[in-house]
């Protein structure tokens, strides 16, 4: 798992240097982890959001079985949110692991209905990036 998280943060912090944005998209369920987050972010300058998803262990149990996080989004103005196969190998069992070990997020944040439809989601999303502070952000 190291392993995963080290090239997370080469990637991020390559595309952040080239003044790309970038989204962590992962688990982060220890406060070390994400103590990482805030570092990259101060070394490199940018504004940093944090965003937990919740979702109701039925919808997340269905998902698991099924392999697919949201159905496609097809004549929208958003973006789509697509599955495009990639399965991940946390199956219930990791998730109900994850759940147990995860601490709770002390820094400011946004939770995000994951059960809500992918274009009610972008528009969440977008709504903070455009009008919140952000957690950091360096001057």
């Amino acid at each position: 798992m190291k392993q995963v998280y080290d090239e997370l943060f080469l990637r991020a912090r390559e595309n952040l240097e080239n003044g790309e944005s970038v989204v962590l998209d992962a688990t982060f369920t220890k406060q070390e982890s994400r103590d990482r987050v805030i570092k990259l972010a101060e070394e490199t300058g940018v504004k940093l959001f944090v965003f937990l998803v919740k979702c109701d262990e039925a919808t997340i149990e269905e998902r698991i079985r099924r392999g697919v996080v949201h159905q496609e989004v097809t004549g929208s103005v958003f973006p789509p949110v697509r599955y495009d196969g990639d399965f991940s190998e946390a199956g219930i069992e990791v998730h109900k692991l994850v759940k147990e070990v995860f601490s709770p997020i002390s820094w400011k944040h946004t939770i995000i209905d994951g059960t809500a439809l992918p274009s009610q989601i972008y528009i969440e999303l977008s709504s903070v990036l455009t009008f919140s502070e952000p957690l950091f952000l360096r001057d």
